[in-house]
C-alpha cells in the first residue's frame, strides 16, 4: 500500500481532503497534513513565517510517514509550493525519494504578491475567494466560522509572499504530475518542463479551482495509472 500524503491548501480547518479520507481503497494508505495551529493541530502554535510553516510541517511529515515504503506527495494550490519545499528538504537530508510528486490546482511556481487581495475589503476579499470555490455557501451564513476560515486565508496569503522557488531543473528526481481544473486559471506544460524538467505531465479534470472534491475517484484512477509507467 502506497502512502498518499496529502498537504492543505490555504485557508483550510478541519478535514480539507475529508473526501479522501472516506475512501476504502486497497492501494492507497491517505495520510493528512495539517498545518501548526489548525484542525488536530490547533495546540500548536501558528508559524509566522513561510520558513517556520515549512521547518515545522517537515517535522510532521517526519513522524507520520514510513519513509522505507513508497510514498507520493500531493498539495493542493499553497499545499503544491509546500510539497516543493518539503520535497527539497527531504533530498537534502538524502531520504528515499517519492514515487511522484503530485503539483494540483496551481500555475507555475514563480514569486507572486498577494497585496491588492490582502489589502482588499472584507467583502471583496471574500468573494474573491467564494468565486474560487474555495468558500461553501453554508459557511457564509456562519459569521463565526466565516471570520475564522478568512483569518486564516489572510494569515496563508502573508505566508505565500514569502515564497520562493529557486531550484535547477536536476533537483527533481522523480516523476511530476500536475493537475488542474477545465475552469481555473492553468500554466501550459511546456512552460513546467522549462520550469522544472521533462518528467512531468499534466492532466485536467472537470470543474473550478477545487476539482479536487467532485473528481476524487477519477484523480485516483490517473494516480494508479501513473504508477504503473513509473514501474
Amino acid at each position: 500500500m502506497i502512502q498518499l500524503v496529502m498537504f492543505p491548501y490555504a485557508g483550510s480547518i478541519v478535514n480539507p481532503y475529508k473526501e479522501w479520507l472516506e475512501l476504502n481503497d486497497e492501494q492507497f494508505e491517505i495520510i493528512q497534513i495539517e498545518y501548526d495551529g489548525r484542525g488536530r493541530r490547533s495546540f500548536a502554535d501558528r508559524p509566522l513565517t513561510w520558513r517556520a510553516l515549512i521547518d515545522k510541517t517537515l517535522k510532521q511529515v517526519l513522524d507520520c510517514v514510513d519513509f522505507t515504503r513508497e510514498y507520493i506527495l500531493f498539495g493542493h494550490s499553497m499545499g503544491a509550493r509546500v510539497v516543493a519545499d518539503i520535497y527539497k528538504k527531504l533530498i537534502a537530508r538524502a531520504i528515499k525519494q517519492p514515487k511522484c510528486l503530485i503539483f494540483s490546482g496551481t500555475e507555475i511556481f514563480r514569486s507572486k504578491s498577494y497585496e491588492s487581495i490582502l489589502s482588499a475589503p472584507v467583502k471583496k476579499f471574500n468573494q474573491f475567494f467564494f468565486q474560487l470555490g474555495g468558500i461553501p455557501k453554508e459557511v457564509f451564513q456562519e459569521v463565526e466560522l466565516l471570520e475564522l476560515v478568512t483569518d486564516y486565508l489572510r494569515e496563508d496569503l502573508v505566508l505565500l509572499n514569502q515564497f520562493k522557488f529557486n531550484w535547477t531543473k536536476q533537483e527533481i528526481g522523480c516523476s511530476v504530475l500536475i493537475l488542474n481544473g477545465t475552469q481555473e486559471a492553468s500554466s501550459e506544460l511546456d512552460q513546467w518542463i522549462e520550469l522544472i524538467g521533462e518528467n512531468c505531465q499534466q492532466l485536467f479534470f472537470q470543474g473550478d479551482h477545487f476539482f479536487i472534491r467532485n473528481n476524487v475517484q477519477e484523480i485516483l484512477f490517473a494516480i494508479k495509472r501513473k504508477l504503473d509507467e513509473i514501474k
